[in-house]
């Protein structure tokens, strides 16, 4: 039986992106499912210019900094519930345009789970600026890619093209925030859902085949 395809639009920046994700990966080992997770690109900040701590980012659009601090708390005691260690109060707010397209080139190289893992370490725990290329570059390195061929993608407009896309289509199946997980093409999935659901999904998806 060919991998189960998982489609997950995310963003390096999302705390509950990277608690959906561990969530997930406990699901397909607990149901013993293979699959294909394919990372989407979805910027939550887009038009972002420059960096500021996500503390700062946070209050400017809440308007109050003790609500930001209890919320950060909150995700963090949560992301630590399924062994995640993060910071995302002092984690740098930033344009992360050009860390997905970094995702994607590394995805084609079969290095796309394991760049993501290393990007939401530099950006929740390191507390590193991920749209700087040389931490990108340090990224691709540590995950076995060559530095200088990642400098080469971010250099140019590689991979531009397919961010656009993946936002698009996001627009398109009505996907308004991240995380998303889209199961087999037929079953979609919205927000950091309990370990329950996901394993739900992926009962649904082996039970109901795909329609002609």
């Amino acid at each position: 039986m060919d991998p189960l395809r998982i489609e997950v639009w995310s963003d390096i920046v999302c705390p509950w992106c990277a608690i959906g994700r561990v969530r997930l990966r406990k699901a397909l080992a607990q149901a013993g499912v293979e699959a294909d997770v394919v990372h989407r690109a979805f910027e939550l900040e887009p038009s972002r210019r420059g960096s500021v701590p996500a503390h700062e980012a946070l209050a400017e659009r809440y308007g109050s900094e003790t609500d930001v601090v209890a919320m950060t708390r909150r995700v963090q005691e949560i992301a630590a519930l399924d062994g995640i260690t993060m910071r995302p109060a002092e984690a740098l707010m930033t344009n992360t345009f050009d860390a997905h397209r970094l995702l994607l080139w590394a995805q084609t190289l079969g290095k796309g789970e394991a760049v993501m893992d290393a990007l939401v370490q530099a950006h929740f725990v390191d507390l590193l600026d991920v749209s700087d290329h040389h931490v990108l570059e340090t990224v691709a390195k540590s995950c076995g890619l060559a530095p200088d061929a990642a400098a080469t993608v971010l250099a140019s407009e590689s991979y531009a093209a397919q961010v656009r896309i993946d936002e698009e289509l996001a627009a398109e199946l009505g996907i308004r925030g991240v995380p998303f997980f889209l199961v087999a093409d037929r079953f979609g999935l919205s927000g950091a859902q309990p370990m329950d659901m996901f394993l739900r999904a992926l009962d649904m998806a082996a039970k109901e085949p795909p329609s002609a």
